[in-house]
């Protein structure tokens, strides 16, 4: 895949000087600060960018079920890379079982139900752990180009902090910052399936998107799964 890079570098510095700014005034106001870790390219700059120039290194992965070969990735080569401190936290459990029972959830094409699922294995799993282990802040790498991010800073009515220091990133600077610094990103974003939908699960992938069914990208980007989707589902 060719990455893209913005044509100056004052872009970057200007994205990044925002970036820190938003973080030089959010983290003196927070006690226990948490890192929503996808095990994407924007949770793996904001990982860098914390751990590099504030120390924080503590993160949640809520279990968002890679791909096999993207789980040994993030494990094994980026998440040593980036110095950060995992908990991987599997909110389903049973997930075979659970998927079985839930079809719904395996290659939607609504936006409702792809929003349900991310709810219940993300959203509600990077709360529960942080409310559970004593943070008062969660620093998420969302943007408002791909997400719904409604500031840049803001508290929920549990009372935890939710930060956003990339809000107004591009595509384009994500992937500058990451070949600057030489950072490592799993290898799905070499394949069409990375490009359109980042670091996904297998069971997100949206089939209108694609001239091959799921089967076929999953098969091809990773037999391993596949062979377990074939075998328990």
């Amino acid at each position: 895949m060719r990455i893209k890079t913005v044509g100056h570098a004052y872009d970057l510095k200007d994205k990044t000087d925002e970036a820190r700014a938003i973080l030089d005034e959010f983290l003196p106001t927070v006690k226990s600060p948490l890192i929503a870790f996808s095990g994407g390219k924007d949770s793996i700059v904001l990982s860098h960018m914390l751990a590099t120039y504030y120390g924080v290194k503590d993160a949640i992965c809520a279990n968002s079920y890679w791909f096999a070969r993207t789980d040994a990735e993030i494990r094994t080569k980026v998440v040593p890379a980036l110095g950060i401190h995992v908990t991987y936290w599997d909110r389903l459990g049973a997930y075979w079982i659970f998927k079985r029972e839930n079809r719904k959830y395996i290659w939607p094409t609504d936006t409702r139900t792809f929003g349900q699922f991310y709810a219940l294995c993300q959203q509600s799993t990077v709360k529960r752990h942080a409310l559970g282990s004593g943070n008062d802040a969660v620093l998420y790498g969302r943007r408002k180009q791909e997400n719904v991010v409604p500031a840049p800073t803001y508290r929920t009515r549990d009372g935890l902090h939710n930060c956003f220091p990339l809000i107004s990133w591009r595509h384009e600077h994500i992937w500058t910052y990451i070949r600057r610094h030489e950072l490592p990103y799993p290898s799905i974003y070499e394949y069409e399936l990375g490009s359109k939908e980042g670091c996904t699960s297998w069971n997100m992938i949206d089939p209108r998107m694609y001239k091959q069914t799921p089967s076929e990208l999953i098969e091809e980007f990773c037999p391993t799964t596949w062979n377990k989707i074939r075998d328990r589902l």
